[in-house]
């Protein structure tokens, strides 16, 4: 390994890390890091290890803190999430509705059975 690199090993590590991150990562679709990060974690440090294995390294593990996506799939991911937070926006508004309306029946119950009474009385 020292006749291959020298004292250089570090930097061909890293650049094979990164290159081989990148690609995996450019294969998911784009949810895959928040639907299930461990599998993916899993996918990139299988591809990293095999990749290393040519120079004699591994990687035991891996943790995603930060990704960073083109603006094209970041727009697409914000899009989706929107577009589910709109659904369910829209389900409790139609939810608050029913209940207002009820109260309302109620109310209306209620101030019919108050003159009833006051009637009577």
């Amino acid at each position: 390994m020292y006749n291959q690199f020298q004292k250089g090993y570090e930097v061909t590590y890293i650049s094979y890390i990164d290159s081989v991150t990148r690609k995996e990562v450019g294969n998911f679709d784009s949810t895959a890091l928040w639907r299930d990060r461990k599998a993916s974690g899993d996918k990139i440090r299988d591809a990293i290890n095999e990749k290393l294995s040519t120079v004699f390294a591994e990687c035991t593990n891996i943790q995603i803190i930060n990704a960073q996506l083109s603006s094209k799939r970041e727009e697409s991911l914000i899009g989706t999430q929107v577009t589910k937070q709109q659904g369910k926006t829209k389900t409790k508004e139609q939810r608050a509705k029913e209940i207002r309306s009820n109260i309302t029946v109620i109310e209306s119950e209620s101030q019919k059975n108050i003159t009833q009474i006051q009637g009577s009385g």
